[in-house]
C-alpha cells in the first residue's frame, strides 16, 4: 500500500506555478497539494512574520491536519477537495494560442452533491521544460489523482 488510511499523508506536489482555473479564466496562482485524503489549493501569498512563525510550529509538531487547515484559512483564495468527492480527474485544453496547453480537470461532488469541474493548468519553468514534458506532468497528476481517489472511495466503503 502507498500510504497509510489512518495518516494523511501528501502524495504529490506541485509548488508555486499551479493556475487554478475556472473555465479558461485564472482564478488563482499557487500550489497544488495532492494528500491521502484531499486535493489542496494554495494561493500565493506574502506571510506575515507571525504565520510563518505558527505554519513552523505547527510543522514541527508534525500534525499534517493542522497545517493543512491552518493554511487554508490564509486565503479566501486557498480551497480543498476531498478525495471521497472525486468522480473523475481528465486532461483538458487550457489554451490554443499561441500554442496549445494542457491542463487537468477535475470532477467532483459539491456539499449539495451537484457535480463540479475544477482545473488546473501546471506551468512548467523554462530551465525544467526542457527535460519535462507538459503531456507527461499533467498525465502524471491525472494517474495521481484517481489512484488517490479510487483508493479512498475504497477505504470509506468498507
Amino acid at each position: 500500500m502507498w500510504y497509510n488510511c489512518c495518516v494523511e499523508q501528501v502524495i504529490k506536489e506541485y509548488p508555486n506555478v499551479t493556475y487554478w482555473l475556472d473555465g479558461n479564466a485564472v482564478q488563482g496562482l499557487g500550489n497544488l497539494i495532492l494528500t491521502s485524503e484531499r486535493l489542496i489549493f494554495l494561493n500565493r501569498i506574502d506571510l506575515k512574520d507571525w504565520q510563518l512563525e505558527k505554519v513552523q510550529q505547527l510543522s514541527r509538531g508534525g500534525d499534517l491536519d493542522k497545517v493543512i487547515e491552518f493554511s487554508l484559512k490564509l486565503d479566501k483564495k486557498n480551497f480543498q477537495i476531498q478525495l471521497a468527492y472525486v468522480t473523475n480527474a481528465r486532461m483538458g485544453l487550457y489554451s490554443l494560442l499561441p500554442f496549445p496547453r494542457l491542463c487537468m480537470r477535475v470532477q467532483h461532488l459539491t456539499k449539495k452533491q451537484n457535480l463540479a469541474e475544477t482545473s488546473f493548468w501546471f506551468r512548467i519553468p523554462l530551465l525544467k521544460g526542457l527535460v519535462e514534458l507538459e503531456i507527461v506532468l499533467v498525465m502524471g497528476w491525472i494517474s495521481a489523482v484517481n489512484a488517490a481517489a479510487k483508493k479512498k472511495q475504497e477505504a470509506t466503503s468498507r
